[in-house]
């Protein structure tokens, strides 16, 4: 940083680098979802800290150096950690290393370091095991490192986590205290994530982008079943509150959780010195590519648990440990075309074609470049060699073009005058990066439309995958969503692997997908900015489609929850001719939308009460059944306790129908429960 730097210049850098760093905060922490590779998120990190350094006065209590992850989603519960669930600062090099130790034997007045623990650092999900009499009783993300999200019931689905410590099993060891809280890492092995990506581009869905980003959202399902068909894995690396157990070092407490039963990694060690750790990192990087995990480098801890405790914590992170990271992934490739692809809103994103290249053990062919101003910002040209790296480790990113290895002949990238695909004019709104598409029946986007629209949350139409939709647009059968129910089978036998079976269970689908949650619905048309939250929020303050048809933007402005994109994009839909053409054309074909029992009333409402689903439902899915319990104002719950209003059960009831009855609660079996639900809601 600038030592001649103001303080107004350091107070205007630090207000925008502590907006941009929030920003990639909630797509990393709350959608797991990164835009931008951790290295890039480092660079701004250490560029806010030097700055906070040299002008103290300008830290903030909403620096996100003072904290350490996002808010925890409000789709779960939430549980409090007994004691804060800490991030790890990070180095780079050899002498930021040598510079920790430094600062390490200094805070600690002449207390003898002895050793310290190293161990890969794991790409996955960071979480919390609290055990009571060696029990697992619930567990938890780090959340924002007080307060984490309620996973209880997805971490039970992973079989490396021991529901019960068999205390009878220790030998030498002492056995586990009445409370222990346990930390580790949830992940998915590569060889598993490449089996589940397998099968799902068989079955016509994309591809999961990478295993960090899938286990995440594997722990964040709302549905165990899901999460426990993702084969996720955990591992340990330490304990709350370690010196309790009346240990002396870090390897101890390892050692003992090895003991319990609790995974540990093969590969932690013990190193004596800064030499010994410099040889782990490059032996660890070294094998990195023939590990069955993803690792993003190692994590270098105090050994002595007495040395921790006097080095202490700063807000965000213990001052006894770091993370030694990996560069990031880089190789080198030629582009050989730059070509524009249009999405199902029409925005048109520039895509590098590139020399197939392996980045981190993956090939990469191709990579976005995002925007215009982006591609002239990097000056990125067709014919250029470039740097490539797969941001965070897993997503192709093209750093940049090697200039003195530019041949004369490039090609400077230009957005086209039309759009690629359907010849119609593009805009650029002021204030936006993005060109669009003006032509609403564009192909492209009425492909990505339709994917959209069938997809599981919104009319959750089973049997439409891409090579379908293709054949479908091709062939000029499907000018927009709606004349999906106007198909007949005649017409479906007529396409590419198209058997009277496929036929049969498609147009079944359809049928089926003709009455759907008015939210569903809502989400379905693809309505700019509005999410499923967005559209379940609507409904649920009109209670009719028709009311949100008209609504004003000044009437969608007043409620809690919309803004002025969503209200605006959802005003601009409606106003459209062809949108309102297709909307009629749907209720015209019967599509029956379902609405909350809670908004209309209903004597059967279970509006404000917690409902827990257990055993097997045999007349329908149990998603759909949490569907009913949603629309009919119910709450979801996962576990039963007093405060449990009715439990649901079907075949195979097990412990929670026996505490539901030890505790008088209200039981509802499954043909009740739909003699309840009505049958216009199944």
């Amino acid at each position: 940083m600038n030592k001649e730097i103001t303080v107004k210049q350091a107070r205007n850098r630090a207000t925008q680098l502590i907006k941009e760093i929030n920003h990639h905060n909630y797509f990393y922490y709350s959608l797991d979802n990164p835009v931008i590779s951790d290295n890039e998120y480092d660079i701004l990190f250490k560029e806010l800290k030097d700055i906070e350094s040299q002008f103290l006065e300008l830290i903030s209590p909403d620096s996100p150096t003072q904290r350490i992850g996002a808010a925890p989603l409000k789709a779960f519960g939430t549980i409090i950690h007994k004691e804060p669930m800490l991030s790890l600062d990070n180095c780079m090099t050899d002498e930021d290393l040598r510079s920790f130790v430094v600062r390490v034997k200094k805070a600690l007045n002449g207390l003898d370091i002895c050793s310290f623990i190293v161990e890969p650092k794991m790409d996955g999900l960071a979480v919390e095991l609290n055990y009571q009499n060696g029990a697992f009783i619930n567990g938890s993300t780090r959340g924002d490192g007080v307060t984490g999200e309620d996973i209880t019931m997805n971490l039970r689905t992973i079989y490396a986590i021991p529901l019960l410590i068999p205390v009878e099993n220790v030998k030498s060891m002492p056995g586990p205290p009445m409370t222990l809280d346990v930390r580790g890492e949830v992940y998915i092995p590569i060889r598993t994530f490449e089996k589940i990506n397998k099968q799902r581009v068989k079955d016509g869905f994309d591809a999961f982008a990478n295993p960090r980003n899938t286990a995440a959202g594997s722990l964040r399902q709302l549905d165990p079943e899901i999460t426990a068909r993702r084969g996720l894995n955990f591992v340990c690396y330490g304990i709350a509150n370690s010196k309790s157990l009346g240990l002396e070092t870090q390897w101890d407490v390892m050692q003992l959780l090895k003991t319990w039963g609790l995974p540990v990694n093969p590969l932690s060690a013990i190193c004596k010195d800064i030499d010994e750790i410099i040889e782990y990192y490059n032996e660890i990087s070294s094998i990195r590519n023939e590990l069955d995990y993803e690792i993003d480098g190692i994590v270098i801890k105090l050994n002595s648990l007495e040395a921790q405790s006097i080095s202490g914590t700063t807000s965000r992170a213990p001052r006894w440990a770091l993370a030694y990271k990996f560069p990031p992934a880089r190789v080198f490739t030629k582009i050989n075309k730059i070509v524009v692809q249009v999405g199902r809103t029409g925005i048109l994103t520039p895509i590098a074609e590139m020399e197939p290249v392996e980045v981190g053990g993956v090939i990469v062919k191709r990579a976005t470049l995002h925007n215009y101003d982006e591609v002239m910002r990097k000056d990125i040209r067709q014919g250029d060699t470039v740097i490539v790296q797969r941001a965070g480790d897993v997503i192709p990113a093209i750093v940049g073009p090697v200039l003195e290895k530019r041949p004369v002949n490039t090609i400077i990238f230009k957005m086209p005058g039309s759009c690629p695909v359907c010849g119609a004019g593009i805009v650029r709104e002021a204030g936006e990066a993005a060109h669009r598409c003006n032509n609403p029946a564009c192909p492209a986007q009425l492909k990505e439309s339709l994917k959209h629209f069938v997809s599981r949350k919104a009319m959750n139409i089973d049997g439409i995958g891409e090579a379908v939709i293709d054949q479908l647009i091709e062939k000029n059968i499907i000018k927009d969503p709606s004349d999906l129910y106007h198909l007949d089978s005649e017409k479906l036998l007529g396409l590419e692997r198209m058997g009277e079976k496929s036929v049969e269970n498609l147009m079944n689908a359809i049928e089926k997908s003709r009455h759907v949650n008015a939210h569903s619905f809502l989400f379905a048309l693809g309505i700019r900015h509005l999410g499923e939250k967005g559209a379940r929020l609507l409904i649920e303050k009109f209670y009719d489609f028709n009311k949100i048809r008209t609504a004003s933007f000044d009437t969608l402005m007043k409620i809690d929850g919309i803004g002025p994109e969503i209200a605006g994009s959802v005003v601009d839909f409606f106003s459209a001719r062809d949108n309102i053409r297709m909307v009629d054309t749907f209720l015209s074909s019967g599509i029956n939308l379902l609405y909350p029992y809670s908004a209309v009333k209903n004597k059967n409402s279970l509006s404000g009460m917690k409902v827990v689903l257990t055993g097997t439902l045999t007349n329908m899915a149990r998603q759909d059944a949490k569907e009913i319990i949603l629309n009919l104002g119910g709450e979801i719950m996962n576990s039963v306790s007093k405060n449990t209003d009715i439990v649901i059960y079907g075949q195979n009831s097990g412990s929670k129908l026996k505490k539901a009855r030890d505790l008088g609660i209200r039981l509802m079996d499954e043909n009740e429960f739909f003699d309840m639900a009505g049958a216009e809601n199944l």
